[in-house]
C-alpha cells in the first residue's frame, strides 16, 4: 500500500475520534474556562507503517491547535477476544482453544 493511500486512510480513522473525543461534557472543566490547553490521551494498538502516519497526523493536529488542544499518542497492546458461544449445530464443532 502506498504511503499516501495509508496517510488517508489512517485520517479518515483518527480525525473523526479526535473531533468526538470532547463530545459530552457539560461541566466547566473545559479549556475556555480555566483558560489553558486541554490534554487529550489518544490510544492506538496500531503498528508498523501506521504508527508513522498517527505520530505525524497527532503532530500535524498539535501544531494546528497549539495552546487549546494537545493530543498525546499513547500504544496500547491490542485487545484479544475471546468467544464462549458454541457453533450453529449444522456444522462439525472446531477444536476448543482455551482462552487463557
Amino acid at each position: 500500500m502506498r504511503k499516501s493511500t495509508l496517510l488517508k486512510a489512517v485520517a479518515v480513522a483518527v480525525l473523526p475520534m479526535l473531533a468526538l473525543s470532547a463530545c459530552g461534557s457539560t461541566s466547566d472543566t473545559n479549556a475556555d474556562a480555566k483558560g489553558g490547553e486541554q490534554t487529550v490521551t489518544f490510544w492506538y494498538s496500531n503498528s508498523g507503517p501506521a504508527v508513522d502516519a498517527i505520530n505525524q497526523l497527532v503532530s500535524e493536529f498539535n501544531d494546528a491547535h497549539k495552546g487549546k488542544i494537545k493530543v498525546e499518542a499513547s500504544y496500547q497492546a491490542p485487545i484479544l477476544t475471546c468467544s464462549r458461544s458454541s457453533p450453529p449445530p449444522s456444522r462439525p464443532s472446531p477444536p476448543r482453544r482455551s482462552c487463557r
